[in-house]
C-alpha cells in the first residue's frame, strides 16, 4: 500500500509506506515541491491520499484543480481524506456566543470567547503578517480564556502560549518552531524559491528602505503569496458537493481516529499518541474514487 501525505509540514509519519510532500522538507523524510504545479506523481500512484489544513490555502479558483489532481494520483477504490477548518463549528459556536453575549452583557468571560471566534472566522483570512491578530490575543496579559482556546484548537495552540508563557523568543508558528527552521536554512539553499524568499528580506528588510515596512504594498504582497492566509472555508455541504461533483463516492465526514483505513489511527496524523486530538477546530471529510 502507498499513502501521499500532502502539505505536510512538521507532521508526517515516517512509515515507509507514506510520501511526504511540503514546499520546504522539513526532515529527510519530506520531499520539497510546489503543489501549485501539481501533484509530481503519475497517473494512480497511491492508496490513500491525505491533507491536513492545506486546501483552505488554495486560492478557490484553483480548489478543483487541486482535488483532480489529488483524484488523477489516487488508484480505483483509494481514499482522499481532507481535514480542514470546519466553518460550520465556527459558526455555531459565534452564533451561540452571539445570544450568549447578549443576555450576559457583563460577561467577560463569553466577551474573550466570542472575540477569539471572530478571530478564527476572519484572521487568518484578512492578516498582512504572520500570526496576525491571534497571535497579539493570546499574547495579551490581559489573556484569560486559555481553556477555550485551547480546547477549540488544541496542541498546536497549546504550543504556542505555553512558549509566550515561558518568555520564549520564537513561539510556534504554522507547525513551523523557528530556532530549528532558521538553524536548518544553509541545508536549504538548493531551493531556488527560498533563495529568492531570502534574498528580497535581505534587500528590503525595513532597515535599509520602505519597501518591506510593515503594511506596505510590497510587504503585504508578499506575505499573502507565502501560504498562511485561508483563501476560502469550507463546511460538509461544500466539501460534500465537491467531492460528488468530482464523481467520488461513498462521502462521509469521519471522526479524527477513523477512516475507510483501518489502521488509520496507528499513524497519529489527527490525533495524538494519547488519542486526543491534534486539531479539534477540523472537520475531516473522505471519499473513494
Amino acid at each position: 500500500m502507498k499513502y501521499l501525505n500532502l502539505g505536510c509540514g512538521n507532521r508526517y509519519s515516517t512509515s515507509p509506506e507514506w510520501t511526504n510532500i511540503d514546499i520546504v522538507s522539513s526532515g529527510e523524510n519530506v520531499m520539497a515541491y510546489d503543489l501549485k504545479k501539481g501533484v509530481p506523481f503519475p497517473d494512480e500512484s497511491f492508496d490513500l491520499i491525505y491533507h491536513s489544513h492545506v486546501f483552505e490555502h488554495i486560492p478557490k479558483s484553483q480548489a478543483d484543480s487541486f482535488i483532480k489532481e489529488c483524484i488523477r494520483v489516487l488508484r480505483p477504490n483509494g481514499i482522499l481524506r481532507i481535514v480542514i477548518p470546519d466553518l460550520e463549528q465556527i459558526v455555531r459556536n459565534y452564533i451561540r456566543l452571539l445570544d450568549s453575549g447578549m443576555n450576559n452583557l457583563e460577561s467577560d468571560k463569553i466577551a474573550a470567547d466570542y472575540d477569539w471566534i471572530m478571530l478564527e472566522m476572519y484572521d487568518q483570512v484578512v492578516r498582512n503578517k504572520s500570526g496576525g491578530e491571534m497571535m497579539k490575543f493570546i499574547a495579551d496579559e490581559k489573556f484569560s480564556n486559555q481553556e477555550f482556546v485551547i480546547e477549540r484548537c488544541g496542541s498546536e495552540i497549546k504550543k504556542i502560549i505555553t512558549g509566550l508563557n515561558n518568555n520564549n523568543k520564537y513561539p510556534l508558528i504554522n507547525n513551523q518552531p523557528k530556532p530549528a527552521f532558521l538553524n536548518k536554512v544553509l541545508n536549504y539553499l538548493g531551493n531556488k524559491e527560498l533563495r529568492r524568499r531570502i534574498l528580497l528580506r535581505i534587500l528590503f528588510k525595513k532597515e535599509h528602505g520602505l519597501l518591506y515596512k510593515d503594511g506596505s504594498p510590497f510587504q503585504v504582497g508578499k506575505f499573502r503569496e507565502e501560504g498562511e492566509v485561508h483563501q476560502w472555508m469550507y463546511d460538509r455541504y461544500s466539501i460534500n458537493r465537491i467531492f460528488t461533483k468530482n464523481l467520488l463516492r461513498n462521502i462521509k465526514q469521519q471522526k479524527a481516529g477513523e477512516s475507510y483505513l483501518e489502521n488509520w489511527s496507528t499513524y497519529n496524523l489527527d490525533t495524538q499518541e494519547d488519542k486526543t486530538v491534534y486539531k479539534p477546530d477540523s472537520i475531516y471529510m473522505e471519499a473513494i474514487k
